[in-house]
């Protein structure tokens, strides 16, 4: 009897090690407010200024550019440049669509998968969910991001979580902090992946 009792104790000692030591538990939220929807790039630009000042932020605004993009490619795709991180693998520098720069081959590549299934965005709106066919309602809107204790990278660098109506768990992305102190994306293809379709 004495046996069995230590291992039962030893079985849930294992199990509590595996739940809240390996597995990532969430440790903050934030959420994020978009209280419009940019019709210029000179205007995403300031509300990216204003929004992209926390890792949620610059996950949020990125977010507000993909949708932009279901709908309007060429602002779109000038809101994405301006999110992304600005190096060789995110940008190249040429006849580019926002001061000679836009997305590499492997982020437009990544970009392709957005346009067919366009309700994949409007899933990262609270809200718009599959049951109303991800009707984001009126403004504002709003995004939830979180993090958990593995999420810091480094100082400038985050992993955090954007909460998804059509999908079983947040989908992760990753920001970078750039020299200006704006957080912009460095990793997104989990955001990518496909949804829930609409109930209609």
């Amino acid at each position: 009897m004495r046996h069995q009792n230590r291992s039962v104790i030893r079985l849930l000692l294992l199990i509590s090690i595996f739940l809240f030591g390996i597995l990532p538990i969430q440790l903050s939220a934030e959420t994020i407010v978009l209280p419009r929807i940019p019709e210029s790039i000179e205007d995403f630009i300031v509300l990216r200024d204003e929004i992209s000042i926390t890792p949620g932020g610059g996950a949020a605004i990125f977010v507000l550019a993909l949708y932009i993009y279901t709908f309007d490619e060429e602002l779109g795709l000038q809101a994405i440049t301006v999110t992304l991180v600005n190096d060789d693998l995110h940008l190249h520098k040429g006849n580019g669509v926002y001061k000679g720069y836009s997305p590499t081959n492997p982020m437009r590549y990544l970009l392709d998968r957005v346009l067919p299934k366009p309700y994949m965005v409007r899933s990262y709106f609270n809200g718009a969910v599959p049951g109303n066919n991800y009707d984001m309602g009126d403004l504002p809107l709003i995004v939830e991001t979180s993090t958990n204790k593995y999420s810091e990278i480094s100082e400038n660098e985050i992993r955090l979580f954007v909460a998804c109506s059509g999908a079983g768990s947040p989908r992760p992305v990753r920001v970078e902090r750039n020299s200006s102190g704006l957080w912009k994306v460095d990793e997104f293809s989990s955001l990518v992946v496909g949804v829930m379709p609409p109930a209609e």
